[in-house]
């Protein structure tokens, strides 16, 4: 449990919680959770390391942010309520230079807002973005959160659930909404994290847990 981190290093430039630069395929990182970080909960720049059983939670920006062509998963994880103006549950910026490459997001829960707390946008890509984004529970959610782009070719929606009302969903989600995003108010079988995974956390010991 990686707790309380995020010392400030310049003017808006605060540690993640846990950064991941170029880190290949050889490491893999497994059952680890981030509480209470000044920045990102988890931020991957570059290399092509696995990540699973993972916690995001009460973070002072985006919970998970990729960048630089990342081209690992992310399996079994939660993220709840990301805070301040700009921060994101998910922030999955696209390729930088000459190399491109894409990740994988998958099996996961996510509770947008907690209290007073709320993230801006619920999934905010890029248009040159390349990621599998696949079987992720979205609840929590408040007016003005939304998936921010659907049009970008390299980004792909499979099971995405967002719990609001089916007439309201397009109110969530900016351009057309795609077959992989659909509303929900539970969770359809095989979609959402595996929170079994998850008792030994801070996290599923709070009141923050919540409805996931």
């Amino acid at each position: 449990s990686i707790r309380h981190g995020g010392s400030n290093i310049g003017n808006g430039n605060e540690i993640n919680g846990l950064t991941l630069g170029g880190v290949g395929s050889g490491t893999t990182i497994s059952f680890v959770e981030i509480v209470a970080n000044q920045d990102d909960g988890i931020e991957f720049f570059g290399g092509s390391v696995n990540v699973s059983n993972a916690v995001v939670w009460n973070g002072n920006d985006d919970g998970i942010d990729t960048d630089q062509s990342w081209s690992g998963t992310l399996d079994n994880f939660v993220v709840i309520s990301p805070n301040t103006a700009g921060a994101h549950c998910f922030e999955l910026d696209g390729p930088e230079g000459t190399y491109s490459a894409g990740h994988t997001i998958k099996n996961g829960s996510v509770m947008a807002s907690f209290a007073s707390r709320a993230a801006e946008n619920l999934i905010d890509v890029d248009n040159n973005s390349i990621v599998n984004l696949e079987n992720i529970f979205i609840t929590g959610i408040k007016t003005g959160q939304d998936v921010n782009r659907t049009s970008a070719a390299g980004v792909v929606f499979t099971k995405i659930e967002l719990n609001v009302p089916s007439a309201d969903l397009q109110n969530f989600v900016t351009g057309t909404i795609p077959a992989g995003i659909t509303a929900a108010s539970t969770p359809s079988t095989g979609v959402g994290a595996d929170l079994t995974k998850f008792t030994w956390t801070w996290a599923s010991k709070s009141t923050e847990w919540g409805s996931l």
